[in-house]
């Protein structure tokens, strides 16, 4: 079971390190003049590069979660649902 779990862990560890090569790619293909998206792209990258030394303990795990239920339910814990997915938002600021 164990195994199970560090395998799962690295597959999503893994599209991580994929999104997070996208960001990059998109940072320096495209000239963003809005710079709070381009801010947003920047600290998203900061992350995702802070969460792929995610280890199987528990504080490890739980901050990582913490980030995928933000990025996928667009919850904030400091203010709660957003009323619009700040990630579709930001892209879409990217033109």
């Amino acid at each position: 079971m164990i195994q199970d779990n560090e395998y799962y862990l690295n597959e999503i560890l893994y599209e991580l390190r994929l999104l997070n090569d996208e960001i990059r790619f998109v940072r320096n293909s495209i000239d963003i003049h809005d710079e709070e998206a381009f801010s947003f792209l920047i600290n998203l990258s900061q992350i995702i590069h802070r969460m792929e030394s995610t280890t199987r303990d528990y504080d490890s795990i739980k901050s990582f979660s913490r980030f995928l239920w933000e990025v996928f339910t667009g919850w904030s814990f400091i203010d709660g649902y957003r009323k619009t997915d700040l990630i579709k938002d930001m892209i879409s600021r990217i033109k």
